[in-house]
């Protein structure tokens, strides 16, 4: 028996379904109804009619003065007629709104789930849970709201449908509907059973259906082409695609088997209901108490309520099935970001007059067992260049995820003009901030969208986007294109060019300039530059950092050596700080990297 608080959540699901659909088009949606209640209507219409046409013609047979009923059984005919042709243009209006809603619906929801995944934090892609749920709810949005419209209708068709038949007959017996029913509840039990089992084993193998699309997705496209190839890795790829297919296969057959062999037992029952009254129907006729329009009536009226609750239960099954589906996209769209902000925010710096401060900062990732940053403290100033250094792991672009608050300090705060992050708004406080990561986007776009994308809202702008690709030297680049500014990077669009991977680096860092923020951030920037491009894009940098907050971070230490102050992280903690001299005669850790890679430039 299904509790308050079940009953409860059906009812707001229904009603968050409800409002999905009337979002989607309200004409549409009483315009699906309207025709559903005329399709249901319409069978007991047209058989009601078929019987008063053979009654008609029995009398005309038999009575001297059967031409008057000859005309009244024709003009049946055509009543019978016209039921068809509405029957037919109620089904293809039906079929017609539901083409076309559906695009609408499964428009909506899919812009829903892109809005829900742009709300949430950087926290939520970095856990594998997270995509099983966003690819059960992208799985969804394609078809199953509409399913459940379509469902929906064809039940209340089905009702009004089983309704005018049972009232047809009614006049047979009171026991005749009822029998009917009964033998089609093994029916409704083990459908409803089997839906609950096969939507709980889809769940349950999402992460299999997830390496499986992952695999495909590598194959599929040019981003592992290339290594793929050289390793010959397809075969190996393929068979782990055949192994994981044959181990949620053997599930698929094992519960087909099993709804099988009980919709076989289920039917019998249900036949055996339909057989009975079918044999009552002859009894009757055989004893004069029907007449042959009655029979045919009857008859008809039987098979079709027998066929309606059959399909009222199947139709049941899958609202059922959707039912339970559609959970998993609300289910997303009910995620929360966790990120905490100020219900009053405090207004963004104008200019940025003390800079930023990180104190006692430090960092633990989700589900990890340690801290990845503890206990650093440091100052970023206008018109001071900061270098981060350190090895792979020592928290360097963390501290960049923490100071654009994609990630927020599990112990310590960090400063802006001397008021916590946490009080501005996150969305805000990142329009302050031009950042290039070490694996920087490469958009599928044109290559001026490719830059404008650094502040969307100029996109408009061309001197803007070309005074970027400058600073970036990515015009150099953009110039030897074939469409210039309008050429398609990538090639997965028509008539896309691929771009070499430091002339993508260029691109990136134009992107990065187009922001014109206070506050630069530049993880690795030129790590796919030769030395050449390399040195031209740092001269434009120390031109650019004029008055601003620059933070960079590298491993090659020719690019940091410039630096005001230079940051050593090891291990998450701050290990020393200062300018490239004063570490150097310090004779630490910074001194014993610089010297390992210098020794790579001695023959």
């Amino acid at each position: 028996m299904v509790g308050f608080s079940s009953l409860s959540a059906i009812v707001n699901r229904l009603r968050r379904i409800a409002g999905l659909l009337w979002q989607s088009g309200p004409s549409s949606c009483l315009g699906l109804f309207g025709l559903t209640l005329l399709s249901g209507i319409l069978p007991a219409v047209q058989l009601f009619v078929g019987k008063l046409i053979i009654d008609t013609v029995v009398v005309a047979a038999s009575r001297a003065d059967g031409e008057v009923f000859t005309g009244r059984a024709f003009a049946l005919v055509g009543v019978e007629l016209g039921l068809l042709v509405l029957s037919a243009a109620a089904q293809m209006g039906n079929s017609m709104l539901e083409e076309v809603f559906g695009e609408k619906l499964t428009f909506e929801i899919n812009e829903q789930i892109l809005r829900k995944a742009d709300e949430l934090e950087l926290a939520y892609f970095e856990d594998p849970k997270f995509y099983d749920m966003l690819q059960r709810a992208q799985r969804e949005a394609g078809y199953r709201p509409l399913g459940l419209l379509s469902q929906l209708l064809n039940l209340v068709e089905g009702a009004i449908a089983i309704s005018s038949l049972a009232v047809l007959l009614s006049r047979l017996g009171f026991f005749v509907v009822p029998v009917l029913l009964l033998t089609a509840i093994p029916l409704v039990v083990s459908t409803l059973r089997f839906v609950r089992t096969g939507y709980l084993l889809v769940n349950a193998r999402t992460p299999e259906a997830r390496q499986m699309s992952y695999i495909q997705s590598l194959m599929g496209t040019d981003q592992a082409a290339k290594e793929i190839k050289l390793f010959n890795l397809g075969p190996y790829f393929i068979e782990s695609y055949r192994a994981l297919f044959a181990r949620v296969h053997k599930e698929t057959v094992d519960l087909a088997l099993r709804k099988g062999g009980a919709r076989i037992a289920s039917s019998v029952a249900s036949s055996i209901g339909y057989v009975g009254l079918y044999g009552y129907l002859i009894w009757l006729a055989l004893r004069r108490l029907l007449t042959i329009g009655d029979l045919t009536l009857y008859a008809g009226a039987v098979l079709q309520l027998n066929n309606q609750l059959q399909s009222f239960t199947r139709g049941g099954a899958s609202l059922y099935k959707n039912f339970l589906y559609i959970d998993d996209l609300f289910k997303f769209l009910d995620l929360e970001a966790r990120l905490p902000t100020s219900s009053i925010p405090a207004a963004i710096p104008e200019q940025i007059e003390q800079g930023i401060r990180f104190e006692n900062v430090s960092f633990r990732y989700p589900g990890a067992e340690r801290d990845v940053l503890s206990g650093v403290s440091f100052e970023l100033t206008p018109g001071e260049t900061v270098a981060l250094v350190g090895e792979n792991g020592s928290g360097k672009t963390t501290l960049v995820k923490l100071l654009t608050r994609l990630y927020e300090p599990t112990g310590g705060r960090i400063l802006l003009d001397g008021k916590d992050l946490r009080e501005y708004d996150p969305a805000h406080l990142r329009e302050l901030i031009g950042v290039i990561f070490q694996d920087f986007v490469r958009f599928h776009a044109t290559a001026r969208d490719n830059i404008g994308y650094g502040r969307v809202g100029e996109l408009a702008d061309d001197e803007r986007i070309e005074t970027a690709a400058g600073w970036g030297g990515a015009d150099a680049v953009i110039s030897r294109l074939d469409k210039g500014y309008q050429t398609m990077l990538g090639k997965w669009f028509r008539e896309g060019q691929d771009l070499s991977g430091g002339q993508w680096q260029k691109i990136a860092l134009a992107r990065a300039y187009m922001r014109d923020a206070p506050v630069l951030v530049l993880d690795e920037p030129t790590a796919a530059l030769d030395a050449r491009a390399e040195h031209e894009v740092f001269r434009k940098f120390r031109d650019l950092r004029q008055g601003k907050i620059a933070l960079l971070i590298s491993h090659r230490f020719s690019t940091v050596i410039s630096a005001d102050r230079i940051v050593v992280l090891e291990g998450g903690r701050i290990l020393e700080q200062g300018s490239h001299q004063e570490l150097i005669a310090r004779n630490g850790r910074y001194a014993e990297l610089f010297s390992l890679q210098a020794e790579g430039y001695r023959v």
